[in-house]
C-alpha cells in the first residue's frame, strides 16, 4: 500500500482498489494541487515599444487622468459609489481616446490628400506601425567598424 502525504499530513493517495488509470489520474490531480500551492503559475505582461500618445487630444489626456484618479480612489475605498464613478470615467475616457485617435488619423490622411505617395506613406505608417528601432552607441560603433572593414576588404581584394 502506497500513501502520499500532503503538507497537512492527511493521506491522499492510496492504491487500495484503484486500477492504474484511476491511480494515475488521482496522482496527476494531487501533484497539480501541490504545484499550485507551492509554485503557482504567474503571468507577467511585458510592454513592447513606447507608448505613442502624440495623437491624444487635451480632452483625452484629461479624461485619462480623471479615470486614473477615480480608479485609485476606488481601490483605496472600495465603495460602490466610487466604483460607479470610475466605471463612468473609464467609459468616457475610452470613447474620448477612440475619438481622438480617429480624428488624428483622419487629419493625417486629409493632409496627404491629393498626393498619392504621401497618402501611401501615411497609410503604411498607420496600418503597419512597428516601433522604431533604436541602437546604442556600442551597436553603432560595431556596425560602422563592420561596414568599414567590409569595404576595406573589398578594395584590397580588387587591388
Amino acid at each position: 500500500m502506497l500513501i502520499w502525504l500532503r503538507a497537512n499530513c492527511s493521506s491522499v493517495l492510496t492504491t487500495d482498489g484503484l486500477d492504474a488509470n484511476a491511480y494515475a489520474e488521482l496522482m496527476t490531480k494531487e501533484l497539480r494541487l501541490l504545484m499550485d500551492r507551492h509554485a503557482p503559475v504567474r503571468r507577467k505582461v511585458k510592454r513592447r515599444g513606447k507608448n505613442d500618445c502624440r495623437w491624444l487630444s487635451p480632452e483625452a489626456r484629461a479624461a485619462k487622468q480623471l479615470r486614473r484618479r477615480l480608479e485609485r480612489r476606488y481601490r483605496r475605498t472600495g465603495k460602490a459609489s466610487d466604483k460607479q464613478a470610475f466605471a463612468t470615467a473609464a467609459a468616457e475616457a475610452y470613447s474620448s481616446i477612440r475619438k481622438s485617435r480617429a480624428d488624428s488619423f483622419r487629419e493625417q490622411l486629409a493632409e496627404a490628400h491629393g498626393d498619392q505617395r504621401a497618402t501611401w506613406r501615411v497609410a503604411n505608417r498607420l496600418l503597419h506601425s512597428k516601433p522604431p528601432t533604436y541602437y546604442s552607441d556600442d551597436d553603432c560603433a560595431h556596425l560602422s567598424s563592420t561596414f568599414s572593414q567590409f569595404f576595406i576588404d573589398k578594395l584590397e581584394k580588387y587591388r
